[in-house]
């Protein structure tokens, strides 16, 4: 009798606790002082906001109207980005012109996740389309690519690629390609136009890093000799050996291990440095995925 009078309430209290989910109190909460996440509270709040669902849309649009500091706008619009519904648009759109590059930079990532998920068609991805590739911020146009990219439509991809074909590479235009290229499905001529960019050691570094982390998305398997090239070269500097090796993970296979062990005993940090990190999370997926 006792055992059952407990299991009623259990369920009492987890009915009462189901209805309160997702109401606007809810969002208001997880919301409230939003510009002083912690960082360790950050994902947890996004991931309550995720749990809630399309119920708290009007209420964080609500909420976007009336912040005015710029870490409450960005914040509330990565929180719209996490529950992509087609209302928020209109409503975001006006923050690609904002002052503060950060607000540019969440709320353009958030809008192209949403035309994303949503199936925005390519003929009303003018705006966004237009901060992807005038923003004066690098930082904001790439974020925006890594998203839009996943829109997979004609219309980023032969920008994309016309940018890519360039030479001189146009130094940002470079870069905000390989960013929304890598969410492409494999071809053999982008495939080729990125591991032209990552093997040609006279492209400035930080584009050959572009590259190297769009092969650690785009798994083009004839990528794997490149990427073995340079890692059993000298160090080119910068992120490039990290993202190789992640690439390698994705691509490579058996064979590659012995390398990947070599590139743990190289790790300047004494086998605790990213370089080993990787190269033992590389060394795992490629024995989860067999020869």
């Amino acid at each position: 009798m006792k055992s059952t009078i407990l299991i009623g309430i259990f369920f009492l209290f987890s009915t009462i606790q189901h209805s309160k989910a997702g109401t606007p109190e809810d969002v208001h909460r997880i919301m409230h002082n939003s510009q002083n996440w912690m960082p360790k509270d950050y994902n947890k709040n996004l991931a309550a906001i995720e749990t809630i669902g399309s119920p708290a849309v009007p209420v964080l649009i609500e909420l976007l109207a009336e912040a005015e500091d710029q870490y409450a706008i960005g914040h509330i619009c990565t929180a719209l980005g996490r529950v992509p519904s087609a209302e928020s648009l209109s409503h975001m759109q006006g923050y690609l012109h904002h002052s503060s590059w950060l607000v540019r930079s969440n709320c353009g990532e958030s809008l192209a996740t949403i035309h994303s998920n949503v199936g925005t068609p390519e003929s009303e991805l003018t705006t966004i389309f237009m901060a992807m590739t005038t923003d004066s911020n690098c930082n904001v146009r790439t974020n925006i690519a890594s998203e839009l990219g996943k829109t997979n439509t004609p219309l980023i991809k032969n920008w994309s690629v016309s940018q890519l074909d360039r030479r001189p590479l146009p130094d940002c235009n470079a870069r905000v390609a390989l960013s929304a290229l890598a969410n492409y499905p494999v071809e053999e001529y982008t495939g080729q136009l990125i591991l032209s960019i990552l093997e040609d050691s006279k492209q400035p570094l930080h584009i050959r890093e572009s590259a190297a982390y769009a092969l650690t998305k785009y798994h083009y398997a004839p990528a794997k000799y490149v990427l073995r090239q340079i890692l059993q070269s000298p160090n080119p500097g910068g992120n490039v050996f990290s993202a190789c090796i992640v690439a390698l993970g994705k691509v490579g296979d058996s064979s590659d291990i012995e390398l990947l062990q070599q590139m743990i005993e190289r790790d300047p940090y004494n086998g605790q440095g990213v370089w080993s990190v990787k190269s033992k999370e590389a060394i795992n997926n490629i024995t989860i995925s067999g020869p």
